[in-house]
């Protein structure tokens, strides 16, 4: 790994381990019409990996149900260098309403999914 790199790795590594929540969503501006820095492309890359392990425990998903939900968060880190940040929250929206349906979470469950997504953000 890069010298350069190594230092910052294992700061996120640190923060990751010490339940670091990787954006303060409040405090990101995404309205602006930008794009994400390289390190909120890290961090949502970190909480994305998360979510998908926390809705299969959460939600107790069949395999191909994991399968697709993995399929449409993958879609999501691989959005983040080429989207706008406000083209981003609304693909990631759709894509938490897709998840639900997905799962054909009723109203009470579908909000929990939500407040999950929006905790790990």
């Amino acid at each position: 790994m890069d010298s350069e790199i190594t230092p910052y790795m294992e700061d996120l590594w640190e923060e990751y381990k010490n339940g670091f929540q990787y954006l303060h969503v409040d405090d990101l501006q995404i309205n602006d019409g930008t794009y994400f820095s390289q390190d909120d492309q890290i961090r949502i890359k970190f909480a994305i990996e998360d979510l998908k392990g926390l809705i299969a425990e959460k939600f107790n998903t069949s395999e191909d149900q994991q399968q697709a939900i993995e399929a449409k968060l993958n879609y999501l880190i691989d959005a983040l260098p080429r989207l706008s940040k406000t083209d981003w929250k609304g693909i990631s929206w759709s894509i938490i309403a897709s998840i639900i349906i997905t799962l054909s979470l009723d109203t009470e469950r579908g909000n929990q999914l939500w407040e999950l997504f929006m905790n790990v953000f």
